[in-house]
């Protein structure tokens, strides 16, 4: 279905699109293999008519695999669209990659216009993360003692990954679009590979302020421009601490410790704080829901696709639960780079002095994401004399790609071509 169509047809109500126990039972009680999750995504992407009917395109070439990256299982899986005339050589490359725990069919009401009359200049890759989605799932495990230790490992296994996709493919260079946690991977993958990077798309990313709430071991760095992201909190961020009229040593004012030690506690409920710092993701509470996991999914998906066709948002549905539910691996990431309540155990803010390419950065007007540390980060960014741009998509929230799936193309395709 084109998204035209999509558009079109009458979207129902978030509760009708809610399971009831029985349809849990049900969708719990299928198939739970990688082989099954990519049935539920061929059933996403059969929603876009050129690639159910791939044969009767002129110009554009589907291929969906899984890429060989490791010798022991390292495999990226990705879908690729380019040109049926002149194939993949010699062209210029895009690469999508998404959020936490998504998957490429994410990306499905995005692929048909951002590929339409593109092919003859560049090819589009969607790609699922090592660990996520249908790429292959190895064990996450980090041996670092310290949260910086932790910081670099579980970094290195996402940016590491995609480097060495990158070399098997013979791509010199690429076009990065990254969503939430993909916008932060995409932007700390320009940072260690700046020649590979042209330019940076980061869409709602994660992790771009400093974190406002101490830790216990922190892992940030602070170079001299560092401070000013103290002001990319949102106004429902504590500025001020009055225990701090009690606990702050003149070395604290004076600058001699770094600013971790000034910041307040983080409001989180401390049952919430105990379970992120014991990496108990939201992945691993489905799995162990058993039966009422595809029902727990359904108060996620019945709200975050409530205005697509119920047919479209059955399928999507049924994908998040088959991707969601396969042996967890790097979703156990999320604790050593992200403190509790979703903040950079490292912010990109702090490391902007690395990123050396055109850098755009996208939020929902609606966004929960802090859409006021991008808009510092562009100021940064034009002081070290990179091009930089802050723009937001009406109507749309944390996932403005799908919720105005055209003005976000506009604005991708605008950069690309």
């Amino acid at each position: 279905m084109s998204q035209a169509k999509v558009a079109s047809m009458s979207a129902v109500s978030t509760s009708s699109m809610s399971q009831t126990l029985r349809m849990s039972w049900r969708q719990w009680r299928t198939e739970s293999s990688s082989t099954y999750a990519k049935r539920c995504e061929i059933d996403v992407l059969n929603c876009v008519d050129f690639i159910r009917e791939n044969e009767k395109e002129p110009d554009r070439l589907v291929e969906i695999c899984d890429f060989p990256i490791y010798e022991n299982d390292g495999v990226i899986h990705e879908l690729c669209v380019s040109d049926k005339e002149t194939g993949k050589q010699n062209k210029k490359n895009v690469v999508y990659l998404h959020g936490y725990g998504a998957g490429l069919g994410f990306f499905f009401q995005n692929i048909d216009e951002l590929t339409k009359g593109t092919t003859k200049r560049h090819n589009s890759y969607f790609v699922d993360w090592l660990g996520m989605g249908n790429s292959s799932r190895p064990p996450f495990k980090v041996k670092g003692k310290t949260s910086a230790e932790r910081v670099h490992e579980a970094e290195n296994f996402f940016v590491e990954s995609l480097e060495c996709w990158r070399i098997k493919h013979r791509i010199e260079s690429m076009v990065l679009v990254g969503h939430s946690l993909g916008g932060y991977l995409s932007a700390v993958y320009a940072m260690r590979y700046p020649e590979r990077v042209e330019k940076l798309m980061l869409v709602s990313p994660v992790g771009v302020p400093e974190c406002p709430y101490a830790t216990d071991d922190d892992a940030e760095e602070y170079p001299n421009f560092a401070t000013s992201a103290l002001h990319a909190m949102t106004d429902d961020t504590p500025k001020t601490n009055v225990a701090n009229e009690l606990l702050q040593t003149q070395d604290e004012i004076s600058g001699k410790t770094s600013p971790r030690s000034i910041k307040p506690k983080n409001p989180l409920p401390r049952w919430i704080t105990f379970l992120w710092e014991q990496n108990v993701t939201p992945f691993a509470l489905l799995r162990f829901s058993g039966p009422l996991g595809p029902k727990l999914t359904s108060f996620w998906t019945s709200r975050r696709f409530s205005t697509l066709p119920e047919n479209v948002f059955q399928a999507l549905h049924a994908y998040c639960y088959s991707i969601f539910r396969l042996k967890g691996s790097s979703e156990y990431a999320l604790g050593s780079l992200l403190a509790p309540g979703a903040f950079a155990r490292k912010s990109i803010h702090n490391r902007l002095h690395r990123i050396k390419c055109r850098t755009i950065f996208m939020y929902g007007d609606k966004d929960w994401m802090d859409d006021i540390a991008g808009l510092k980060a562009v100021e940064v960014l034009s002081q070290f004399n990179v091009e930089a741009e802050h723009h937001y998509i009406t109507n749309a929230g944390h996932h403005c790609y799908l919720d105005n799936p055209k003005e976000f193309n506009a604005l991708v395709l605008e950069e690309i071509l």
